[in-house]
């Protein structure tokens, strides 16, 4: 957890929100869900005068800016894309699930119950190779006093760790689809004209229509 933590600190250095934005499950809902909203904030209240003045005034690089015409791809090109995206995003998904499920025991050690029952099993293989310099530990001596013993507390480890094949295979699998309809946006090419903001990753703080001149121009009417 230590680990994954750090990496995303270090890469919200060079990317905005990059767990929000990408990993977390409703804000991707969210973005996916926002592609096929109607309506939709917009830079300039007119038509873009194509000025350059918002290109990188997003703070998380959600316009998109125009795309000449002449350079389109040809319908077969865009057809094989499609047929090797097709192929690409369940293959992620299956590997992703395959991955996760294979993680459940260390996904597992997060549970107090399974943390708990490797204590005692330490405590245990401690107390049969060297009983005089057996340490204290405060978890094993309280679990003890509970009465419970520990063909039960081994039994609930276990079947947390198999619940965990199930969760980790559905994390697994969703972060493969995330990362199957990112390769999928990066590879589909789209046609602008205009400056506009990205409907999945725009989050409608308005910043960019500080720089248009269009809207300054009303503003000041």
């Amino acid at each position: 957890m230590f680990i994954i933590g750090a990496i995303f600190l270090v890469a919200g250095m060079f990317i905005a929100r990059p767990y929000c934005r990408f990993f977390c499950p409703y804000g991707v809902i969210l973005n996916w869900f926002s592609r096929f909203s109607k309506y939709h904030m917009q830079i300039t209240p007119t038509t873009c005068i194509q000025c350059r003045l918002c290109e990188n005034s997003c703070p998380f690089g959600a316009i998109d800016k125009p795309e000449k015409l002449n350079i389109k791809e040809d319908k077969t090109v865009l057809a094989r894309k499609f047929l090797i995206l097709a192929l690409i995003i369940p293959a992620l998904i299956f590997v992703g699930g395959y991955v996760g499920r294979q993680m459940n025991e260390t996904l597992a050690k997060v549970n107090p119950k399974v943390q708990l029952a490797q204590e005692v099993f330490r405590y245990n293989k401690i107390a049969k190779e060297n009983p005089e310099n057996l340490p204290e530990n405060v978890d094993v001596e309280g679990f003890k006093a509970s009465g419970k013993t520990e063909k039960e507390l081994f039994k609930e480890a276990a079947d947390k760790i198999e619940e965990f094949k199930m969760g980790g295979m559905l994390v697994g699998g969703f972060m493969g689809l995330v990362f199957g309809l990112m390769l999928a946006g990066l590879s589909i090419y789209r046609y602008r004209t205009d400056y506009t903001p990205n409907k999945g990753e725009c989050f409608s703080c308005g910043r960019c229509m500080d720089f248009c001149p269009i809207t300054i121009k009303n503003e000041k009417e």
